[in-house]
Formats: C-alpha cells, sequence, structure tokens
C-alpha cells in the first residue's frame, strides 16, 4: 500500500483544527507524523487496502462501486448472523436478530463509509458460524476454514491477533479431536500470513505480523494526551472529554518528554513504531494514576451512544433507539443466557477480550461496532422472552438464505 502525498493536501474550507493537524503532519514527514508517503509502507493491516485495490481494479477509482459491494456483503452478512444465532440459540431469537441487523441504521451506515467495518464484521461473523460447525463435524474443511477467516480477520484488523489464540484455545480445549483442529488452524494462519510477512520481510529485512502504526496509536492516545499542543489540533468537542485530567495532573505529570514526538529522522517504519511503544510503556510507568483516567476516558468513549462531533436531535433519538436501546436490552440478556454460557462461549470471551484491550489501549465509539452483534442476539433473546411472556408467538415460518421455503 502506497499513500501519495497530495492525500495531505488540505481542503481550504477545511476546519482550523484539521489544518492545524494536516500541517503538524507534513513538518513530521508524513500520515500522523509516522506513516510514510510516496512509497511502499507497513502501518496498515493489508486486506482493506487490497479489497479496494480489488474493486478499483475491477470496476475504476469509483467509491460508488465499493460502496454497493459492501452494501451486498453487509446484507450476505445479515443471513450468516441468523444461521449463527439459530445454532447457538433458536430459530425465533434467530429470526429477531435477523431483523434488527437487517435495518441497523450504523450497519446501513458503515457501508456506505471506506472503512473496514464492513469486511471485518463479515469475517468475523463467518468465522463464528463455522466455528459451529466445526463442533459438529469433523471434516477438514471446517478447522482450515476457521483459521483462514480468523487470519484474515487478524489481517484486517491487527486487534483481534490475541483473540487467534483465545480460538485456539477454546478449540483445544473444549472440542472433540481439538488438538488436530488446532493444528489444522495454525497451518492456515501460517499459509494465509505468509504473503504479508514475507512481503514485509523483502522491505525492512525482519519479520512483521503486525502493522507499525501500532506504536504510535498507543502514544497518542495516551502520552500526547497530555502534550499542551494536543487539543490545539483536535476538534474542540474533545477537550470535554478530558475535564477528568485535573490541572494538578498536567502539573506534576513525571517524564513530560515523552508526550512529545521524539526524533524520528533516519528512522524506518518498524524503528519508529518501536519507539513509540517504549515511550508509552515508560510514561505508563511514570504516570499509572493519569494511565487510569485515561482507561476511564475511553471507556466512556467506547461505550458513547452519540458521537461528540455530531450534533441533532434526530441524531440522538435515532441513536438512542438502535444502539442504546441494543446496548441496554443486549447487557440484559446476556445476564439471562450465562446459564447457557456453553453455547454461547465463543461471545462471551470475544467481549471479555474486545473491550479490555481497547479501554487499555485505545477507543472510540466506532471501534464498538465488530461486536454488537453480539448484543443484537443478546437483545433479540430478550425480546422474544419478552414475546412469549405475554403470549405472543414469533413465528419465523420464512426461513432466512438457503432454507427458504416460501
Amino acid at each position: 500500500m502506497i499513500l501519495p502525498s497530495t492525500l495531505l493536501d488540505v481542503p481550504e474550507n477545511a476546519p482550523e483544527w484539521v489544518k492545524n493537524k494536516f500541517q503538524k503532519w507534513r513538518e513530521l514527514g508524513g500520515f500522523w507524523g509516522v506513516v510514510p508517503v510516496d512509497k511502499p509502507q507497513t502501518s496498515f493491516p493489508p486486506v482493506h487496502p487490497l479489497y479496494l485495490s480489488l474493486v478499483y481494479k475491477i470496476f475504476g477509482p469509483n467509491p460508488l462501486a465499493s460502496r454497493i459491494i459492501q452494501a451486498l456483503l453487509s446484507a450476505v452478512t445479515t443471513i450468516i448472523l441468523y444461521h449463527f444465532t439459530r445454532k447457538v440459540l433458536d430459530p425465533e431469537t434467530a429470526f429477531v436478530t435477523y431483523l434488527i441487523a437487517a435495518f441497523y441504521p450504523y450497519y446501513i451506515y458503515y457501508t456506505g463509509v471506506l472503512l473496514n467495518e464492513t469486511i471485518s464484521i463479515f469475517l468475523l461473523i463467518l468465522s463464528f458460524w463455522i466455528f459451529e460447525l466445526m463442533k459438529e463435524k469433523d471434516k477438514i474443511i471446517y478447522p482450515l476454514m476457521f483459521g483462514f477467516l480468523l487470519t484474515l480477520l487478524v489481517l484486517a484488523r491487527s486487534v483481534f491477533l490475541l483473540f487467534f489464540i483465545i480460538a485456539l484455545a477454546l478449540v483445544l480445549l473444549t472440542i472433540r479431536k481439538g488438538l488436530k483442529k488446532a493444528a489444522l488452524m495454525t497451518l492456515a494462519f501460517i499459509v494465509t500470513v505468509s504473503p504479508w510477512v514475507i512481503r514485509n520481510y523483502n522491505i525492512y529485512n525482519q519479520i512483521i505480523i503486525m502493522p507499525t502504526k501500532g506504536g504510535w496509536n498507543l502514544w497518542e492516545r495516551n502520552n500526547y494526551r497530555l502534550n499542551p499542543d494536543f487539543l490545539e489540533i483536535e476538534h474542540p468537542e474533545l477537550k470535554k472529554s478530558f475535564k477528568i485530567i485535573s490541572d494538578s495532573d498536567k502539573k506534576n505529570l513525571k517524564r513530560r518528554d515523552l508526550t512529545f514526538y521524539p526524533d524520528l529522522k533516519g528512522k524506518n517504519e518498524p524503528e519508529r513504531d518501536e519507539i513509540f511503544k517504549n515511550m508509552f510503556k515508560e510514561f505508563v510507568k511514570a504516570n499509572p494514576v493519569i494511565y487510569l483516567k485515561l482507561c476511564h476516558i475511553r471507556a466512556f468513549e467506547f461505550f458513547r451512544i452519540t458521537h461528540m462531533y455530531i450534533d441533532g436531535y434526530v441524531y440522538k433519538v435515532l441513536a438512542w433507539l438502535s444502539a442504546g436501546l441494543m446496548m441496554i436490552l443486549g447487557s440484559i440478556g446476556g445476564l439471562f443466557l450465562l446459564k447457557r454460557w456453553r453455547n454461547l462461549l465463543v461471545l462471551y470471551l470475544l467481549i471479555a477480550y474486545y473491550i479490555p484491550i481497547h479501554i487499555l489501549t485505545t477507543s472510540e465509539p466506532r471501534y464498538r461496532l465488530m461486536i454488537e452483534f453480539i448484543f443484537i442476539i443478546f437483545s433479540s433473546y430478550i425480546i422474544k422472552f419478552l414475546f412469549t411472556k405475554t403470549h405472543i408467538q414469533i413465528n419465523p415460518a420464512i426461513q432466512v438464505g438457503y432454507e427458504c421455503r416460501g
């Protein structure tokens, strides 16, 4: 992937804080001050750039083609989600899940955004469905597919690398012939990740699996938040989130030098990545209380229902009737379903891993989208339960996907 330097050109009508940010990046030599321009780089996971390049190769550089494909992919994802939910719970809950997911505003919105959410959610839900099939059948294809899909997910969103290890342990400890299936998953991982590793080795002469922007993400979401210049080149609304960081915290900050951009001249991407990671570690050790306050801010951001940069009564009502309601009902449903944890263990493990990892590192409401399907499933169970209690039957007579009969 190569980012042209022209992307650093800011439109004249951009807000002043955006102009200031891009000017800072230009001074530092690339996007975020770390991602080089006009040459190959390893800052981002490869799946979504490869997807966009393939679409543009076939249809030309037209974002509309990608948006149409993502819309179709999202529609297929809801069908797969139906079949997964049917396996782990029941047809009624699966049908409600399908209806909610098909009309979920945020899923619809992100099909039109050229980010990796749509393709990542597809890979995640499809891998979970394959996991359920693997539990039932001993065919070699299922662990190979499960490993392949999870590896693609890692190459789309690197945060799932550790979850791949969790999934390996889950297969090894809970599934019949787990050792064989875990070995096949590992084989699929090695084969799938090899082209990316070989490509990076040819550029930097070292093995790189994780994208090299990770260190900057850690530094920017922690150290840089205490840099005096930070809030001057960010959206003004962001200042409200940092009221928990008191003037006393800022005055007594230790290792203030770790909040300023380091000298990166002559450093390649892996070297820059390592510098930022070490600065993050030193910052946390020097300021543990402030780090915990930053984690508090990230926890709030992760579960924020309305975006701080978007205003309007209609938007806020829609957000609370969709994401807000799903978070509330899903949390209740998750507690109700704890008695069936064996069937739903992969979902609970994902929640237990995904939320803390973002609170500890980097967070924003968009990142929650990857696990909102779980809250939709749990909410659907509660909705079905309430209908049952009121003697209103949900009859999923219209089957979804390949089970359609009429």
